[in-house]
């Protein structure tokens, strides 16, 4: 963008960001891609471009440099269309087609061998539409374009390290 004015360096970023495409993968495959437009990414605008702009100190580079693209240059979840990005979560859902996967399971109290004892979390490869959400706008906000799925897994809510979980098991011992 060196030596480019406000106007043509939100141009040149523009079309860059207007033909930038993310690649979905599952397990070393392409699932689909999409790209930046599908997921409705607001394009820069001249003045948010001088606004970068005068935010440079060019005695302070070196520090600009590793700052610009960790905070000022982030395109979050405000820069993408809600409805768009729930559309493309929506079909990377479908795709992934959740009967074949295994589901998480939270860890839990069982009753075996007149004992309660825990039983382990599950550790699944289902995804829903708020974790694929959640991979996409981190890839997004990180210039990533390739996103793996595994990313988007859902996770379970309670381990077998759960204090209320051990708690309700030493409490059925004292019962």
């Amino acid at each position: 963008m060196g030596g480019q004015t406000a106007g043509a360096a939100a141009e040149t970023i523009n079309v860059k960001l207007s033909h930038q495409v993310y690649t979905v993968t599952d397990q070393s495959k392409i699932l689909t891609t999409f790209t930046a437009k599908e997921i409705g990414i607001t394009p820069y605008t001249a003045n948010q471009i001088k606004q970068l702009i005068s935010n440079q100190n060019a005695y302070a580079w070196p520090a600009h440099m590793t700052r610009a693209s960790a905070n000022s240059h982030r395109l979050g979840l405000k820069a993408i269309n809600k409805a768009k990005l729930s559309a493309v979560s929506n079909r990377v859902v479908r795709l992934a087609n959740n009967a074949k996967r295994t589901p998480t399971r939270n860890a839990k109290l069982v009753y075996n061998n007149q004992s309660f004892v825990i039983k382990r979390q599950v550790y699944g490869q289902q995804v829903n539409r708020d974790s694929v959400k959640q991979s996409v706008t981190n890839a997004v906000a990180n210039h990533q374009s390739q996103i793996d799925l595994k990313t988007a897994y859902i996770k379970p809510t309670i381990l077998q390290s759960n204090a209320s979980l051990k708690k309700s098991q030493t409490n059925s011992y004292q019962t």
